[in-house]
């Protein structure tokens, strides 16, 4: 039977072989397709723009990352439509559409472009930022060939996005800083050659007029040094204080980022840096050559602010990858008070609380074969003391040797990934019990 399907075997290789298959992901991929409505409020932007190859646009980041959002800019109890897209007879431009429903079916009201060209878009947000009834559409515009984007902020007048404030900016904020219960804008920026970190908050203010319109009513230089900022978290400073918590990357280099920590506050609508006075400077205590960032470690609703410092053995005269013993602090009178301690594995996004008694007594050995963690007593060498903990971490796709992994306990799953422990039986009077693990262990979010 088998000498009877040869021939159309050859034939398949022949063709597979002559014939260039394309399985790029990107030419596999598809538009998602759309609902009736979007279908609708496509047919109607193609009519009034007059081109039917419109590609659809969508923001990158914030909480609306839909080509077509829904939202009632008039407040008259009806959804407008706006969509982003590019047309080929409008050139390179990204535009928004203001599509409106009067009950026989929709049509363009409103169209824009995007303030240059070859610009995407960051974000979109609505927001209380001049009116308490009337909401104004907030966009970030993202340049394509530059990390400065553009900030536009529009109040939605007799069916036009009119422009109200503009500024660039490298990050954002949307955040009530100054604890008016009122939406501010926290803008920062970086000059790259100045290797400076600028903050500045936009208020509410009035114009000579008496109208109300939006200001940069206060900056703030960050740590010096600054060259990218990688992460901005609003939260409680302490339970009565909104800030602003910026972590920043002081060197270019991807295989050893170190970074520092600012946290800002807003206090009569003046910026000021809560580690950072005439008489106090904590933001150099939160230096550290790690990546790791500001969260909420202990679920206290409070932002902590991490600290690293190489673990034991791993000093200035190691020689490779170091480990570091990372903590977590709150903002003091006059220092950082440590909340909790522990190793972050990066690569599989779990944390170890070190209790109190290991701290400077214990490290970590990883080993490079399986990926385990071991934790154990330093006293000047790494191999001369037994384990207290090992962790595993596998994917449920992996081999699972038994006989190897026959005292490891599974303590965790997250995604495709099973977490197992090992608490080897020892007198050691460092050693901890399993309900010490149950509270030690957990995962966090890089």
């Amino acid at each position: 039977m088998l000498w009877k399907l040869l021939p159309l075997l050859g034939m398949l290789l022949l063709f597979t072989s002559c014939t260039q298959l394309d399985l790029a992901p990107e030419n596999l991929m598809r538009p998602p397709k759309l609902t009736v409505e979007q279908s609708e409020i496509s047919q109607a932007l193609e009519n009034a723009v007059g081109d039917d190859d419109i590609k659809y646009k969508y923001p990158q980041n914030g909480g609306s990352r839909s080509s077509f959002i829904f939202y009632d800019l008039d407040n008259d109890g009806q959804d407008e439509a706006l969509v982003f897209y590019q047309a080929p007879s409008k050139g390179s431009s990204t535009w928004v559409n203001i599509l409106d429903n009067t009950g026989s079916g929709w049509f363009s009201a409103f169209d824009m472009a995007a303030p240059g060209n070859e610009m995407d878009i960051d974000f979109i947000s609505f927001e209380h930022l001049t009116s308490d009834i009337e909401e104004n559409v907030v966009i970030g515009w993202k340049d394509s060939y530059s990390e400065s984007n553009i900030v536009m902020v529009y109040a939605y007048q007799n069916g036009h996005l009119e422009n109200i404030f503009e500024q660039e900016y490298n990050k954002i904020s949307l955040t009530d800083l100054n604890q008016d219960k009122k939406q501010d804008i926290v803008l920062l920026t970086i000059d790259e050659y100045a290797d400076e970190a600028v903050a500045s908050l936009v208020c509410r203010t009035e114009s000579f007029t008496g109208e109300p319109v939006l200001s940069v009513v206060s900056t703030l230089q960050l740590s010096s040094g600054a060259v990218e900022i990688a992460q901005v978290l609003p939260g409680k400073a302490d339970m009565n204080t909104n800030a602003l918590f910026i972590d920043s990357y002081t060197n270019n280099r991807r295989a050893n980022r170190a970074m520092v920590t600012d946290v800002i506050a807003a206090y009569n609508n003046e910026l000021v840096n809560l580690l950072d006075d005439d008489t106090l400077s904590l933001s150099a205590q939160t230096a550290r050559t790690t990546e790791v960032f500001c969260r909420d470690a202990n679920e206290d609703n409070i932002i902590e602010i991490p600290t690293a410092s190489p673990l034991p053995g791993y000093g200035e005269d190691y020689e490779g990858q170091p480990l570091f013993l990372v903590t977590y602090c709150h903002i003091g009178l006059e220092s950082l008070e440590a909340v909790s301690s522990g190793v972050i594995n990066a690569d599989h996004r779990y944390m170890v609380t070190f209790p109190q008694r290991w701290i400077g007594n214990v490290t970590v050995v990883s080993q490079t074969e399986n990926g385990e963690w071991a934790f154990v007593p330093y006293n000047g060498s790494f191999s001369d003391a037994s384990p207290l903990l090992r962790i595993r971490v596998y994917s449920v796709k992996d081999y699972h040797d038994k006989f190897e992994n026959k005292y490891f306990q599974l303590i965790g799953k997250q995604g495709l990934f099973e977490y197992y422990a090992y608490i080897p039986e020892n007198s050691d009077p460092l050693k901890i019990t399993t309900e010490e693990l149950k509270s030690m262990f957990s995962f966090v979010n890089l």
